[in-house]
């Protein structure tokens, strides 16, 4: 049965979005009952206020089954991954976590908004789709709080003993590591969304830990049997790039920023502004652009907010791969000789990120000279 819940277009002249909250959120009711309205992230003529809200940051997960819920009072299907973490949500998860923590002015699930990019974007208009990918970094960065889910319990086996050992003290280390190794740390969308919340809650089943609770942990077990080698270096890579940029990011001063390995991303910022991105294009590609995602263009549009403003591509869902890949390629004709080999640095990767390697769409020039 098809959805019969429909959106009201967006002012897409604004920087407006919309925001869900729960109807009648009590464990014993049965479904999933949610209200979405319109509100503006920022609204200095009229002085409107965007309320406080949680944003969700989750993998969708494979397209079927699709669990019906009710947004308005009109049903709406929703991937499986999506429901499991609404109905954690709606039965009072992180539990763990003191309600200062999740929010520091105690309010009740009924008061709280929530910002889930499966419902809050229409997915079926490529204009608004545009627009709301454009505003992704104010998005994440204006909510209190965004959650990051791995799943109900029952799907990540040893979760517990890692929250365990995080939270309390002389608990045993942990023996299984899929934790580390869940899907989640892979995809390409969460690296804005991690980069830009002002506070991270990593959640599975109904408990939770704070970002920084968590990568304190993982550098101590990192340093402590990363040199091993074996199964702990498996799980390594797509978390500890994570880690450390996002420590990097807050952490390393404009005038001496960390540099392990050529160019590094880094955010600037003073009392006067917020995190400002310095990444070139290059950069983003190499350090983020093998994460996994459905649509090969949001290996550009995904990571435009990282890129500083001057390489930045509008997002443009319009555009084909072929189309999309010709305009990035034209944003980086340059006349050095050095600027020329960089570039072409840039085409057999981007080439290879948008799936045109195999495919004859697109002729590479492959000499060296």
């Amino acid at each position: 049965m098809p959805s019969s819940f429909k959106h009201d277009p967006l002012k897409l002249d604004s920087r407006q979005i919309r925001l869900l909250r729960f109807i009648n959120p009590q464990p014993s009711s049965p479904g999933i009952h949610l209200e979405i309205s319109h509100h503006y992230l920022e609204d200095r003529i009229f002085r409107r206020k965007c309320p406080r809200y949680w944003a969700l940051s989750y993998t969708w997960g494979p397209e079927t089954p699709l669990i019906a819920i009710s947004i308005n009072n009109r049903s709406f299907r929703v991937r499986r991954n999506l429901w499991t973490l609404l109905s954690a949500v709606k039965f009072g998860a992180p539990r763990n976590l003191d309600e200062e923590t999740k929010d520091e002015e105690g309010l009740r699930l009924e008061e709280m908004y929530f910002w889930v990019d499966q419902i809050c974007i229409d997915q079926e208009s490529t204009v608004e789709r545009n627009h709301q990918v454009e505003m992704m970094r104010s998005i994440y960065q204006s909510a209190i709080s965004t959650v990051i889910w791995l799943g109900p319990k029952g799907d990540l086996p040893g979760s517990d003993e890692i929250i365990r050992h995080i939270t309390v003290k002389d608990a045993p280390i942990p023996t299984r590591l899929d934790f580390y190794n869940h899907p989640y740390w892979k995809r390409l969308w969460i690296v804005q969304e991690i980069m830009y919340s002002r506070q991270l809650i990593i959640m599975c089943g109904l408990h939770g830990i704070l970002w920084e609770d968590f990568t304190d942990y993982y550098r101590s077990m990192t340093a402590r049997f990363g040199q091993e080698g074996g199964r702990w270096s498996v799980y390594r890579y797509e978390l500890w790039s994570l880690v450390e940029e996002k420590a990097a990011y807050l952490e390393a001063p404009p005038e001496n920023p960390r540099i392990p390995t050529g160019e590094r991303l880094r955010l600037e910022s003073d009392e006067r502004r917020p995190f400002e991105p310095t990444g070139s294009l290059r950069t983003v590609l190499d350090t983020f652009g093998d994460r996994g995602c459905d649509d090969p263009r949001d290996k550009i549009f995904g990571l435009q907010s990282l890129v500083t403003p001057k390489e930045r591509i509008a997002v443009d869902y319009g555009l084909s791969r072929e189309e999309l890949y010709s305009l990035v390629m034209k944003r980086h004709q340059v006349d050095t000789e050095l600027a020329r080999q960089l570039t072409k640095g840039i085409d057999r990767n981007l080439m290879s990120l948008l799936d045109l390697m195999d495919d004859g769409s697109v002729e590479y020039d492959q000499s060296d000279g």
